[in-house]
């Protein structure tokens, strides 16, 4: 019950953004347009099958995971941001509770997502079978793969600035220590090491 009244509120703050909900939808289809007229316009004697709509559209299914990734992290980060998630942690709300309501409203987009992509595949010749059942389902896992990878980022953003900090210190200590160490050669009358070409 927990579970399902997170993930319900969960669903509304993704809706709440049409946009980005419209550009994940839309994008793949967008994607599968322009890549179709780069592939009508390729002379069949070039025998290039890269876009050839059966390859294209199982690619562009998955290619949509991407922003599943992206919705995880921005929903996450909001909630920490807003304080909304330390006033949840006051809740008897488990980490499961809280892993599931953030990824079955995500998981439930990427059903109709995979759906929309090859049925609109359909429209430039890909064949809709029964084997394209499996094919949706099998790319939940990879949905499922990015909606994880999409929460971690989304845990971390806090951390970010003080990620980049470290980061930008680290490579200035770094460079000051390659300049300290080829001045010291120098000093001591080291040569470079000679680049050798193997013909």
């Amino acid at each position: 019950m927990r579970t399902a009244l997170f993930a319900k509120r969960n669903t509304k703050e993704i809706l709440r953004d049409p946009l980005s909900f419209c550009f994940g939808l839309g994008f793949p289809l967008v994607l599968l347009v322009l890549l179709s007229i780069v592939n009508a316009s390729i002379p069949p004697d070039a025998n290039n099958t890269m876009f050839t709509i059966e390859n294209l559209a199982p690619g562009l299914a998955i290619f949509g995971t991407v922003f599943m990734a992206l919705f995880a992290g921005m929903l996450l980060s909001k909630d920490r941001t807003t304080s909304f998630l330390m006033r949840l942690f006051t809740s008897p709300m488990t980490a499961k509770d809280f892993i599931s309501g953030y990824a079955l409203p995500l998981l439930a987009l990427t059903l109709p997502q995979a759906a929309i992509t090859f049925l609109a595949a359909s429209i430039w010749g890909f064949k809709i079978t029964i084997y394209l059942i499996p094919a949706i389902l099998v790319t939940t896992f990879t949905y499922l793969l990015f909606i994880a990878l999409g929460l971690l980022a989304g845990n971390f953003s806090a951390s970010l600035p003080h990620l980049l900090l470290v980061l930008a210190y680290t490579a200035v200590v770094f460079l000051l220590a390659i300049r300290l160490q080829k001045k010291n050669d120098r000093r001591q009358g080291i040569s470079p090491p000679v680049r050798v070409q193997v013909m």
